[in-house]
């Protein structure tokens, strides 16, 4: 998914494909907390939130870039 506003699309993507786990690499702001909700909800257990793996960074880009 590259924007939120692709979020019903790729919903419709995930149960096509019938994928088993879903890692979420969204951003740590507001947007992609209540996106990871979002997928939390409509997904369940299938859904890991990686976001907290590379915070305090904004997005994976950025921790990257900074060296972790």
């Amino acid at each position: 998914m590259n924007a939120l506003s692709s979020y019903d699309a790729t919903v419709s993507f995930i149960k096509e494909q019938g994928y088993s786990r879903i890692d979420l690499f969204l951003d740590n702001d507001g947007p992609g907390r209540s996106a990871s909700l979002a997928f939390g909800e409509e997904f369940g257990d299938l859904v890991t939130d990686q976001a907290p793996m590379y915070h305090p960074y904004k997005d994976l880009n950025d921790a990257l870039i900074g060296g972790n």
